[in-house]
C-alpha cells in the first residue's frame, strides 16, 4: 500500500493488505525483517524527524514503531471511523491525524494520549504540520484544502479548485 526509503537511505519499508510491514535492505536485495500487525492491513506513514522510528496506521489505530529493534513502542486509539493518514511535527514530539469522518486528533507522544480533536467539515485524506507547527494542511474528499490553527482547531482557510477528492497536500519547506 506504501513505501518509504529509511532517513539513511539504506533500506526501504513497505506496507501491504497482507497485513505485514517489510524492511528491505537496498544494497542485498532482500527484506531485513517483517513487522506482523494485528489482524487488518496498515499504511506507513512517516518516519520521525530523528529518523529512529516511523508510524503506521490502520483502521482505527496508529502505531509507532521502533526502526532499530522493529517493536511496537505505543498505539494510539480513538478515531471512530477509518484512519487516512498521520504525521510527526518538526521536533517528533506531536503526531496529527485524521480520518474519512473529518475529524483530526493531535497526539502527544510523551503523555501518549490525544490531546486535541478538531473537525475539518469534510473526510479527510491527508494531513500534514506546517513547517512552523501552527498549522495543518487537510486534503478533503470534497476537493477542498483547509488549513487550520493547530491551536484552536479553527478553519482558517480554506483552498477549492479541485473537482475531486484531493489526496495528498504538502507544505514548502519555507512555510
Amino acid at each position: 500500500m506504501t513505501v518509504a526509503f529509511t532517513p539513511d537511505d539504506n533500506s526501504v519499508v513497505s506496507s501491504s493488505y497482507d497485513k505485514t510491514i517489510r524492511v528491505w535492505d537496498i544494497e542485498r536485495n532482500y527484506d531485513t525483517d517483517v513487522v506482523s500487525l494485528c489482524d487488518e492491513p496498515c499504511r506507513l506513514g512517516v518516519f520521525s524527524p530523528d529518523g529512529k522510528c516511523f508510524i503506521s496506521v490502520s483502521n482505527t489505530q496508529i502505531r509507532l514503531w521502533d526502526l532499530s529493534d522493529k517493536a511496537c513502542l505505543l498505539t494510539l486509539g480513538g478515531h471512530e471511523c477509518r484512519i487516512t493518514a498521520a504525521s510527526f511535527n518538526r521536533d517528533g514530539r506531536f503526531v496529527i491525524s485524521s480520518s474519512v469522518d473529518g475529524v483530526i486528533k493531535l497526539w502527544s507522544l510523551s503523555e501518549k494520549s490525544c490531546i486535541g480533536t478538531f473537525t475539518a467539515t469534510c473526510g479527510v485524506t491527508n494531513v500534514e504540520f506546517s513547517p512552523d507547527d501552527k498549522y495543518v494542511a487537510c486534503s478533503c474528499q470534497n476537493g477542498d484544502i483547509k488549513i487550520l490553527d493547530i491551536v484552536t482547531g479553527k478553519v482558517m482557510r480554506t483552498l477549492a479548485g479541485h473537482f475531486e477528492a484531493v489526496l495528498s497536500t504538502s507544505f514548502s519547506p519555507d512555510g
